[in-house]
């Protein structure tokens, strides 16, 4: 498999991750705004763990030999695609 076809499959994933991680960040801020300390507990266990497993992918890519910016940018470009914020 060549460097272009590892980026186009790790890309959208990485991005859909991301866009997950987000969202569970920002209701955890939320949830501890609100003191509530049980759901801020989850939402963030859940954040780390996306996290971690966005650290596994761009990890995985530095293994393979792919440069970060050019798999952020790939990250990015599918994101402005679809009309989002960079990564």
């Amino acid at each position: 498999m060549d460097e272009q076809k590892i980026i186009e499959a790790l890309a959208p994933m990485y991005r859909a991750e991301f866009d997950a991680y987000n969202q569970l960040s920002l209701l955890a801020k939320e949830a501890a705004h609100d003191n509530d300390v049980l759901a801020f507990a989850a939402l963030n266990s859940r954040a780390e763990k996306r996290s971690c497993y966005l650290d596994g992918i761009k990890a995985a890519v530095a293994v393979l030999g792919i440069s970060d910016d050019a798999f952020m940018e790939a990250v990015n470009q599918d994101q402005k695609d679809g009309g989002e914020e960079d990564v």
